[in-house]
């Protein structure tokens, strides 16, 4: 699919077209051009007053609160609700129940955030249950996909948990 965007304001400090007013041509998902004016084409043509620009956001902690909690927030209306707020990633605590302390939570989590607009990095919970007593099993929730580890707010009450 080929979209044009018209006359949008570029909100990037790192672009050349910072804070300059350009139409932008994006064809098969790449920026091909940008420029004063582009004509209309064979493209879906994106134009609305005051139109900004810029690149994605990352949220660096959702509670989505699937599994467990799903009347509350799913992984797909958690994820909804990030496109529409032009994040491109979410980094989801452990904070379900059952708590993301394991391998196939941690899949389950990725599976259901196939298809989406918007990445999905699972956060595995450092300690089991996220009690902090003893280690979770991070290698396999790493192997799994996690991208971090953290018991949320809850502190960790085994002094040697880390050692």
């Amino acid at each position: 699919m080929n979209i044009l965007i018209k006359s949008a304001k570029i909100i990037d400090p790192n672009s050349p077209f910072n804070q300059s007013i350009k139409d932008i041509l994006i064809e098969d998902g790449f920026v091909t051009k940008i420029e004063d004016s582009i004509p209309s084409g064979d493209f879906e043509i994106i134009s609305h007053e005051n139109l900004h620009i810029s690149p994605g956001f990352f949220d660096m902690r959702c509670n989505f609160r699937d599994p467990g909690f799903e009347q509350h927030e799913d992984i797909a209306s958690g994820l909804r609700a990030a496109e529409r707020g032009g994040f491109t990633g979410v980094a989801v605590m452990p904070s379900t129940q059952p708590v993301a302390d394991n391998r196939s939570i941690i899949e389950n989590m990725i599976r259901k955030s196939n298809g989406h607009n918007v990445e999905l990095y699972p956060i595995g919970a450092l300690s089991q249950k996220s009690e902090g007593l003893e280690l979770a099993e991070m290698y396999d929730m790493k192997q799994g996909g996690g991208i971090a580890f953290s018991d949320n707010k809850k502190s960790v009450k085994n002094a040697n948990l880390m050692s």
